[in-house]
């Protein structure tokens, strides 16, 4: 099962950056992860460019 945290009062699909997912899986495990849209990843990548540092 996933789970899918997105702030629905203040996002949108047109403004929403990246969405944090936590997945159960059967065997007892459980994942977490950020799944972040192509502009994000850009936009990191020019902080990261500028910045020197992490995006």
């Amino acid at each position: 099962m996933a789970w899918f945290l997105v702030d629905l009062g203040a996002e949108t699909v047109e403004t929403v950056a990246n969405v944090d997912v936590f997945v159960d899986v059967p065997d007892g495990s459980s994942w977490a992860l950020t799944m972040a849209c192509a502009d994000e990843v850009r936009r990191a990548a020019v902080r990261r460019g500028r910045d020197g540092g992490p995006g």
